[in-house]
């Protein structure tokens, strides 16, 4: 019953989409539709036919169709319940169907067929559907589109302004440099007029000086030869019992001093530049278990060379600095209670012919010992801690410098004079054969001071950065300083003028600043310059005719930075000291 009136239905449905489809249909659907009927009702014409002459007819061949055949109406309806979802509904119309064809396979085998219009219709709507999401993507890429443009304009008028308001800072800045140029330009006739006054004014406080001496010398001389040609007899005074303050020794040249100098200049003239760069490590030294932060060398009987080393143990070391020496340390120096930055030796001749040791470091204390024993005395305890020590040649005194201070001392233990600076002195050292000395500081000075004069600071050159070190040449005729920028300056002393040259050797590829230059030497032809750097590298700089050439140590077995330098030179070789923060000193040689 339920399957009747289902086929019921599924008839009355199809009765009235073939009317929908009827009325809807073109001119040529119509046609298709007429022949359609026509062959039905030759179908039953035939199959009554059959029955009354009980004979079966042959279906005729069908008619070959094209390509582009339409759906037929069951296929259709399968499609629109599948899509629906109509399942039942479906199974129904699929069971009515088949019973339907097996009942009347004749007719049913001839099905009608769907005009195209439907397929191309619902073709259409695909299409729609697949342009409307691709409408809908279009569209959101669009408002994305817009956001994107809309902060692009935003930050391009922001950069509008920032450069409106750049090119007026820029246009005021262009002023005050005119302005300031303008003042420069009217300011320089005045300067030069100045700088030749002073010129002037140093020449004859020179000229003045030195005959001032010559003059002193010669009253002294001829007092001596009046007192030995005229002696007299005095009645001794009685004794003073109150105690007298210990006269100050000032520091003074011997009368073979002068001539000693000239000779280490034509020395140094005619000796062939050292060939640094050629070096390589002969000997290395396990000094201290952390790192050495300076040394001295020294040789006394021209054969031997001494080596000092100042550890941040808080001690310092004498070794035998000679390339085949031993590693053993003939004298361990105690009494610091903090690391060493400085130790510095002088044999002075007053009978004894003592080796005096003067150290400084972390602790504050400025401590001299005798360097036979090991046994030290404290001489000073300072506000700040000490960067560097050095002997003067007599090894009658030495100088220390601290916290912008620099002090001269004798081996009698009485300090003579200070100078200051602005800030940390870092490096002192005395000019070879003179009573002058040099300091280096970390007010990015390099400063020339001569003790017996009241006005003691005879020069002062400046770097960009903190100057970590300053030596002056064997000959005495140039001051060499290196900055904490890695740059080495090259300054003659015998001209007016602050600097002869400046010489950027130190191009590590790094940073904006480089590495520092913590030490400096030179040779005895004053042709090579040595500097120890904090890239762990020992780089040498050539300064032998127009073209300056640096280059880099080879080999270099540090492995941590290189804080102090020295070249010991003697009639028999020339050696490279060198110390690093990992406890090592190195010889180098060829």
């Amino acid at each position: 019953m339920t399957s009747s009136r289902r086929r019921t239905q599924t008839m009355a449905d199809e009765d009235e989409f073939k009317d929908v489809q009827l009325s809807d249909s073109s001119d040529s659907d119509e046609d298709s539709l007429k022949q359609l009927k026509l062959d039905m009702i030759s179908k039953d014409v035939e199959k009554f036919q059959m029955t009354e002459s009980n004979t079966v007819v042959p279906k005729p061949p069908r008619p070959a169709q094209d390509g582009n055949r339409p759906d037929t109406i069951e296929d259709f309806i399968r499609n629109f319940l599948s899509r629906t979802n109509m399942s039942e509904t479906l199974e129904a119309f699929q069971e009515e169907w088949h019973d339907a064809q097996a009942r009347n396979a004749g007719m049913m085998d001839e099905a009608l067929s769907l005009p195209s219009v439907y397929a191309e219709n619902q073709a259409l709507e695909e299409r729609i559907r697949a342009m409307q999401q691709e409408m809908r993507r279009l569209q959101a890429l669009a408002a994305d589109s817009k956001k994107v443009y809309s902060r692009l304009s935003n930050a391009r008028d922001y950069q509008k302004m920032n450069h409106r308001r750049v090119v007026l800072d820029k246009h005021k800045i262009m002023r005050q440099v005119k302005q300031k140029l303008h003042k420069i330009d009217a300011a320089e006739p005045e300067l030069l007029e100045m700088t030749r006054k002073y010129e002037v004014a140093m020449r004859e406080r020179m000229v003045t000086k030195l005959e001032r001496d010559r003059l002193a010398d010669r009253l002294a001389t001829l007092e001596k030869s009046v007192a030995v040609e005229e002696p007299k007899e005095e009645t001794p005074p009685p004794p003073d019992r109150t105690p007298k303050k210990k006269k100050r020794k000032t520091l003074t040249m011997g009368p073979d001093d002068e001539e000693r100098i000239y000779e280490a200049w034509d020395t140094a003239y005619n000796m062939e530049r050292t060939r640094v760069e050629m070096f390589h490590c002969v000997r290395s030294i396990t000094a201290h278990d952390s790192g050495v932060n300076g040394i001295y060398t020294l040789c006394n009987n021209g054969e031997d060379v001494m080596l000092l080393t100042a550890g941040n143990d808080g001690t310092w070391k004498l070794f035998d600095g000679t390339p085949g020496g031993s590693d053993t340390p003939v004298i361990v120096g105690h009494g610091h209670a903090d690391w060493l930055s400085s130790v510095s030796m002088g044999i002075h001749d007053g009978g004894t012919k003592a080796t005096i040791v003067s150290t400084g470091g972390g602790d504050n204390r400025v401590i001299m010992y005798d360097a036979t024993t090991g046994l030290g005395s404290v001489l000073a305890t300072e506000e700040a801690p000490l960067w560097a020590s050095d002997f003067h040649h007599s090894g009658e005194f030495f100088l220390t410098a601290g916290h912008r201070v620099v002090k001269l001392w004798d081996v009698e233990r009485s300090c003579f004079s200070t100078r200051e600076h602005t800030c940390a002195v870092n490096s002192v050292r005395f000019r070879p054969l003179s009573n002058l000395f040099c300091t280096a500081s970390a007010d990015n000075s390099v400063s020339i001071w001569d003790p017996r004069v009241d006005a003691s600071c005879v020069a002062t050159m400046f770097h960009s950065t903190a100057v970590n070190d300053a030596i002056f040449s064997p000959d005495g005729q140039r001051l060499l300083s290196c900055d904490a920028s890695g740059y080495i300056a090259v300054h003659d002393i015998r001209a007016t003028k602050t600097a002869l040259d400046t010489i950027p050797p130190v191009a590590f590829p790094t940073s904006q600043g480089g590495y520092g230059a913590n030490s400096i030497a030179v040779d005895p032809s004053g042709q090579t310059v040595v500097v120890g750097t904090n890239a762990n590298e020992i780089r040498v700089l050539n300064l032998e005719g127009e073209q300056n050439s640096i280059s880099t140590l080879d080999s270099s077995p540090h492995v941590d930075a290189v804080n102090a330098v020295r070249i010991h030179s003697d009639a028999m070789r020339t050696l490279l000291y060198t110390a690093s923060s990992d406890g090592s000193v190195k010889i180098w040689s060829t």
